[in-house]
């Protein structure tokens, strides 16, 4: 009941490429996105550059 049999499965070059492919288009469909929204993540995030760049030129005075 519980036992199964051999699959006998295989997985040639082109399976591995093909799923590398995956991988590397969600990655640069993923950095695209990133740069797209970078703004609204940062401001989600509530980071700012512009407070950070104020205060250095308060310093240096």
């Amino acid at each position: 009941m519980f036992h199964t049999s051999s699959a006998h499965a295989y997985l040639d070059p082109g399976s591995g490429s093909i799923l590398l492919q995956i991988l590397l288009g969600g990655l640069a469909g993923l950095a695209v996105m990133m740069k797209v929204f970078w703004h609204r993540i940062l401001a989600f995030l509530r980071i700012s550059r512009n407070e950070d760049i104020g205060q250095k030129d308060s310093k240096d005075s």
